[in-house]
């Protein structure tokens, strides 16, 4: 049989593998219709253009022959396999897509939450020198999220890299690897920096084994650090595993999805050797429903409801194992980026050992190994802690001990910005001295050595512990007159005020300031203010002083009238004290210890006004004081007296005609009495009170009656109790009941000008031909008081 004509198509073995979806692995089951060949040497003629790959060795070649359609699968292979020039024969099987459709409404992107990414894109993002193989359906290659992360595109089916199918599972599984960061669009891949290497091997929904197997030896022959392969078939394949070692002896990663039927028969390529076998989790940790299971399971990934990219620009969401296997794919991106001089097989382990070991104790069926987990994966070390001695903010020295030999190591010292702030090559262990800057007390610094190969140790954390004062606050003017201290300290620092032995304010200092409310304080008293850090360092103390800015209080004063020669009062303590006569100074004196002063003066005349103000030793100066001259008036005791004197002597005609005059009473039409009885002349209004006069003999000789005075007169308000205690024990004193009360009514020219119910009437008997007659209110006030004469 000629080769030239059935060498005509190799495929990847696999026996329909599928993306890991519950929905469509059945290419197990689909009719095989070409075979994968193996052959000696490469003497074979008119077979250049079917010959897929070639390894390294001279001495076979592989190609696909179709079946013929006149013999069925098992004969075929029977037949090429008796044929001199062939050492092997295998089904060249389809592939199929395996992801699961999903109508869950978990948050996006949920598995960065679960895997740690976003502490570690704190150590790295990825790097645009790791390639990650995806070997797929192909992918949007223009998608918004993608195109700037995407490298040495290929369609093994077609053989060219012009074009590339927009392969809806294999954009998806590249948006979880290497979806771009911080471009507000989408979501992010777990390694965003990392560069995709998309290869196509499906046509349709199937991919032959041989175009799987060409496309492993061409990603590694093309510079991939890594290969994901979301796809699979229950069919193991020597020369698929023969593919695999090629990229294992070359240091490349290999990753696949572990398969979605719920069962442990195990799945190819994940379960070839030197291949990461990995199974799907939720959300929530636990195993996916449909993710497979098994011995052969090396680590799981969150695969459920996995938010990604879709062609043409667009996201959605997918689950499957073949949204696991790029997550693990992402992590490892990590890795290589983060520690370019690890082997593959290291990258690997460190997967392996630094998962989240969430099932059984130890590798089990569900988690194999673990969850991954990113940060876990780039921020492990393979040294232990460095040993850093007392580190104050005062040293420029950091000291320790290298507890351990470290081929080519460097000891760095780094603040909290991730600034190498001193560094010293050490590799063989004991103690280290590393000059450093001045730090600031409080701040974190950490220390690791680091290997010739990049391997770091843990990270040593120490405090700069604070052992510096802070400088002494600045404290703005503070008076008696303030009850909030400001000033400038050292920030977070606490001011305290004293004021003596005694506390009376503090604060913190925020941002530099400070502001301690204070209850008033004496003038002239001293304050002591100092600021006392977080590490309890003491600043030096200020010394403030209270200044006087409250003026003396309103001075005081004893009442002056025209009899005065001298007024009395109390103001501030040694305040001195001004007298004014309108805008003459009169004098000034000084006040005593207890604020009590004094002024000498001539008399003055009625409505004459006085000035008084104080002003302290501040110069502070209080508000005015006016004092106003007044009429010199006896007592109501000594007014009544008076006039029952006046009245005893009968003088009082004389003395009440002079009042008379006083008050210019004219006309006749005057009246008082029951409802204004009565016909008489009386003086003016004064307030509520009247002064009159009734039956005047000398211009009205020829009537008799009453000479009468109202109080209000002389400003004067005299209740009846006083008449008694003035007057002694009345002859009588006729009380009404509220029955038999009655108003008086005073009037001129029928116009009332006052009235008030009379409550009763007090009756003395000067000589025997007069009385003495006092009427009062029903509130007890004087109203009148007179002499009747008979």
């Amino acid at each position: 049989m000629m080769w030239a004509k059935w060498v005509i198509g190799l495929v990847f073995i696999s026996g329909a593998l599928g993306w890991s979806d519950v929905t469509s692995a059945e290419g197990t089951k689909e009719q095989i219709d070409r075979v994968i060949v193996q052959v000696k040497g490469n003497n074979v003629t008119n077979t250049s253009e079917e010959m897929l790959v070639k390894k390294t060795s001279n001495s076979s070649a592989i190609y696909t022959v179709d079946v013929p359609t006149e013999k069925t699968l098992s004969e075929y292979i029977s037949e090429l396999k008796s044929q001199p020039e062939v050492l092997r024969v295998e089904p060249d099987y389809l592939l199929q897509h395996a992801y699961t459709p999903n109508d869950s409404d978990l948050f996006l992107q949920s598995h960065h939450e679960n895997i740690e990414t976003q502490e570690a894109w704190n150590r790295t993002k990825g790097s645009a020198n790791v390639i990650v193989a995806v070997i797929d359906d192909g992918i949007d290659l223009y998608h918004e999220d993608l195109e700037n992360n995407i490298i040495h595109p290929f369609d093994m089916v077609e053989g060219w890299d012009e074009t590339i199918p927009v392969g809806e599972h294999g954009t998806h599984v590249a948006g979880i690897i290497a979806g771009q960061i911080d471009n507000y669009t989408g979501g992010a891949g777990v390694a965003p920096k990392t560069k995709i290497m998309p290869i196509n091997v499906f046509e349709g929904d199937g991919a032959y084994s041989s175009d799987v197997i060409k496309a492993i030896y061409h990603a590694v022959d093309n510079g991939a650090d890594i290969i994901n392969m979301s796809l699979g078939s229950y069919y193991y394949s020597w020369l698929n595993q023969e593919a695999i070692e090629y990229a294992h002896d070359a240091g490349v990663v290999i990753i696949a999805a572990a398969g979605n039927d719920a069962t442990d028969d195990p799945w190819y390529p994940a379960a070839y050797e030197h291949v990461v076998s990995v199974a799907s989790t939720t959300s929530w940790d636990s195993p996916s429903y449909f993710s497979n299971y098994g011995s052969t399971i090396d680590i799981s990934a969150p695969g459920s409801s996995i938010y990604s990219t879709l062609p043409y620009d667009s996201y959605g969401v997918m689950s499957g194992t073949s949204m696991a296997s790029p997550v693990v794919a992402g992590v490892a991106a990590l890795i290589k980026a983060n520690s370019p001089s690890l082997t593959g097989d290291q990258i690997v382990k460190r997967l392996i050992d630094t998962a989240d070991d969430l099932g059984a104790r130890g590798k089990d069926d569900d988690y194999g190994y673990g969850r991954v987990n990113a940060s876990a994966a780039v921020n492990t070390s393979m040294y232990g802690p460095v040993v850093v001695d007392t580190f104050t903010d005062q040293a420029m020295q950091v000291t320790g001990q290298l507890p351990y030999d470290v081929p080519g190591g460097t000891i760095y010292v780094y603040n909290a910005s991730n600034k190498v702030i001193g560094q010293l090559k050490q590799s063989l262990k004991g103690k280290f001295t590393i000059p450093v800057p001045k730090q600031t007390g409080g701040s974190t610094l950490y220390v690791a050595v680091e290997d010739n190969q990049k391997n770091r140790s843990s990270v040593t954390t120490f405090k700069v512990i604070d052992k510096t004062a802070p400088i002494a606050p600045k404290v703005s003017a503070f008076s008696d007159a303030m009850t909030v201290l400001t000033g400038t300290a050292e920030s977070k620092s606490t001011v305290i005020v004293m004021n003596g032995s005694k506390k009376v304010g503090q604060a913190t200092s925020v941002s530099g300031k400070f502001s301690v409310k204070l209850a008033k304080q004496k003038a002239g008293s001293t304050l002591t203010v100092y600021a006392v850090d977080a590490a309890k360092n003491k600043s030096k103390s200020v010394l403030v002083k209270v200044t006087d800015k409250t003026a003396p209080p309103t001075p005081t004063s004893s009442s002056v009238n025209t009899k005065s020669t001298s007024l009395t009062g109390k103001t501030e303590a040694k305040a001195l004290v001004y007298l004014y006569k309108g805008k003459t100074k009169v004098a000034s004196t000084k006040a005593d210890s207890k604020g009590l002063f004094k002024f000498t003066f001539k008399t003055q005349t009625s409505g004459t006004k006085f000035s008084l103000y104080a002003v302290d030793a501040a110069k502070n100066k209080s508000k005015l004081k006016t004092i106003t001259v007044t009429v010199f008036k006896t007592s109501n005791a000594t007014y009544l007296k008076q006039h029952y004197a006046a009245a005893k002597k009968g003088t009082m005609y004389k003395a009440e005609a002079k009042l008379y005059d006083r008050m210019k009473i004219t006309g006749k039409n005057a009246s008082y009495g029951f409802y204004a009885t009565g016909c008489c002349v009386f003086g003016k209004e004064k307030g509520p009170f009247l002064y009159g006069t009734i039956g005047y003999d000398e211009k009205y000789p020829n009537h008799v009656g009453d000479i009468m005075t109202m109080p209000s007169i002389d400003n004067r308000k005299i209740k009846w109790t006083e008449v008694t205690s003035a007057l002694g024990k009345p002859k009588s004193h006729n009380k009404y009941s509220i029955y038999d009360r009655y108003n008086k009514v005073y009037s001129r020219n029928n116009k009332s000008v006052m009235s008030y119910e009379l409550a009763g009437t007090i009756e003395y008997k000067p000589t025997k031909k007069t009385t003495f007659w006092v009427d009062y209110d029903s509130n007890g006030y004087v109203r009148a008081f007179g002499l009747r004469h008979f």
